[in-house]
This record gives structure tokens, C-alpha cells and sequence, in this order.
């Protein structure tokens, strides 16, 4: 029998007659749970669950949701890289505030941050391997980062362009760390590896 449906539509459409015998799960948009509950959908299906549409996918199984001026990512893998200005949030990036991680985050994709000049400060989950290049470029709110141990190479420019950066701890299992990665980080005047190889280093 049906155990479940998905509806994209953020409108409730109109349903005739016993259209689910079955009272399945029904996956719905984030957002529009309070109508579907109001709608002849309620007495149809055993339950709703929001679920992010496929715009805001940012990986295979990740998703993207910018509420009160957190960007928060959910899911696991890696995130999908982007071209300068790509990223489905770039058009909101001034409005970006914080931003929200998820442990089984794998990879951070090219340009992902890109230009988020008002992102004041980041929590890169345990999880993660490989930063891409230019990730955080220009993310000028910036003051201090912390590169986890789980990460083992982080790409060219990635935070280049943070000229408010003045702290950057990075973790035991930096291997690489692509050309002019801090590239006009005009204030920063700490820097700490704790990685007992020294990673190898571009321009």
C-alpha cells in the first residue's frame, strides 16, 4: 500500500472524494504545514512532514533555508561547487548573518560564501575534509576561524579577502593549503597549525 507522498505545491491542492485509502505519510514544503493541516488534506493522510523543495538543494542530500539571518544547511555530504555568484543564496548573501553547519557536512563547494560579507562568524563541523577553493572569500565580517582536525586541505583564496580576520587556529590534519588561501587578510596576526607535518603550501 501508499506509505507516502511528496507535494511540491505550497498551496494545498483541492482533493474530491477518499483520494489516500491508505493515510500515508505526506511530505510537504517547509513553511506551509499550517494550511495543509487546515486543508481536506488533514483527514486524508496520516501525517505531514516538511521538507525542503529542490531549489534549495545545495549537495545530493543537502539543503539550504535563510530565516532571520541564519543560513542553515542540513543533511550530510559534500556540498556542490558553484561559479563566482552561483550559489542559490548569493542574491541574500548581504542579509547572511550566521550560518549553521551540519555535522556529516564532508565538503564546503567552490565560492559557496563567497562575497557573504555580513557572515560574522562560522562553525565548520568535525565532518568536514576539504575546504574548495574560494569558499569564504571576501567574508569581511569575519573576526576569527578554526579550522577543524578533520580537515586535510584547504583550497586557493578560500579566505582571501577577509580583512577583519585576525585569528586562525588550524587543525592536526591540514596536508595542503592552496595559493594565497589568506591572501589579504589585511588584519590577521595570529595564526596557529597544530598539524605536526608542515602542510605543503602554495604561492
Amino acid at each position: 500500500s501508499l506509505t507516502s507522498v511528496t507535494v511540491e505545491a505550497t498551496t494545498p491542492p483541492s482533493l474530491e472524494g477518499d483520494v489516500f485509502k491508505s493515510k500515508p505519510t505526506c511530505y510537504i514544503p517547509v513553511g506551509t504545514l499550517a494550511a495543509y493541516q487546515a486543508s481536506d488534506w488533514a483527514s486524508q493522510v496520516g501525517s505531514f512532514v516538511e521538507h525542503p523543495s529542490p531549489e534549495n538543494k545545495c549537495g545530493d542530500n543537502l539543503y539550504w533555508t535563510l530565516s532571520n539571518g541564519t543560513l542553515t544547511i542540513t543533511g550530510s555530504g559534500a556540498m556542490y561547487d558553484y561559479s563566482s555568484g552561483a550559489a542559490p543564496w548569493y542574491n541574500e548573501r548581504s542579509n547572511i548573518k550566521n550560518l549553521s553547519l551540519p555535522e556529516g557536512l564532508t565538503y564546503i563547494g567552490q565560492y559557496a560564501f563567497y562575497y557573504c560579507s555580513a557572515l560574522q562568524s562560522i562553525t565548520i563541523p568535525n565532518s568536514v575534509t576539504s575546504i574548495g577553493n574560494r569558499a569564504f572569500y571576501d567574508c569581511d565580517g569575519l573576526t576569527q576561524v578554526t579550522i577543524p582536525n578533520s580537515v586535510t586541505s584547504i583550497g586557493s583564496n578560500a579566505f582571501r579577502d577577509c580583512s577583519y580576520l585576525a585569528s586562525v587556529v588550524i587543525g592536526t590534519s591540514v596536508t595542503s593549503i592552496g595559493n594565497d588561501a589568506f591572501y589579504y587578510c589585511s588584519n590577521l596576526d595570529y595564526i596557529r597549525i597544530d598539524a605536526q607535518t608542515p602542510p605543503t603550501l602554495g604561492n
